[in-house]
């Protein structure tokens, strides 16, 4: 009976493991298709705006062509942001995740960062709201973080929602923390996410 129990749970152990193995497979495959298309749109995009460029000869119009300058540079900006993504999460990965800190005021760096997203977010004017509760937000934060943090939830809103997309954040104390909300009015996810 013995050697039939060590038998069969030197089959579980095994399958246990491939089991497990397969699963995270399937993981960094879903990973990795979803950089390739991030990847791919503003790649895709360089190359209509580089193709728009050649097309044009040497006719030139400065208005259209400081358009596709912008346009370029919003591309390029796109694609060192998605690089940043992926360095940062093989950091994480590796556990050598270090935040750039400095002194500032939180409501301060968050506003100028707010400033920036719809532009880079393609949400519509008009539709980003942020709210501050009056306290002091004195402290030392990364700004990149904060910018890539609150990018990332507004882009979510942007690509998730349905309807003309509307977003708020809102920043606030709560004792010695500040909480940062970001709100938007898509449908949201069900608990089981």
């Amino acid at each position: 009976g013995f050697a039939a129990a060590l038998a069969l749970l030197g089959l579980v152990v095994p399958f246990s493991y491939m089991r497990r193995s397969l699963r995270l497979a399937g993981l960094q495959a879903d990973v990795m298709d979803r950089i390739s298309h991030e990847l791919k749109t503003p790649i895709t995009s360089l190359a209509v705006l580089a193709d728009t460029l050649d097309r044009r000869g040497e006719r030139v119009d400065p208005a259209a062509d400081r358009q596709l300058r912008v346009l370029m540079r919003d591309e390029v900006r796109r694609l060192v942001r998605l690089s940043n993504r992926l360095l940062d999460f093989s950091r994480q990965r590796a556990g050598t995740v270090r935040l750039d800190r400095e002194p500032g005021q939180l409501a301060e760096m968050l506003a100028a960062i707010v400033r920036s997203l719809p532009a880079e977010t393609g949400l519509e004017a008009g539709r980003l709201a942020f709210d501050v509760q009056p306290a002091d937000y004195a402290g030392e934060f990364d700004r990149e973080a904060l910018g890539e943090i609150a990018r990332n939830l507004v882009e979510n809103a942007v690509k998730y929602g349905e309807g003309p997309v509307a977003v708020r954040i809102s920043l606030r104390r709560a004792g010695r923390s500040a909480v940062l909300a970001v709100a938007d009015n898509g449908r949201g996810m069900d608990a089981h996410t």
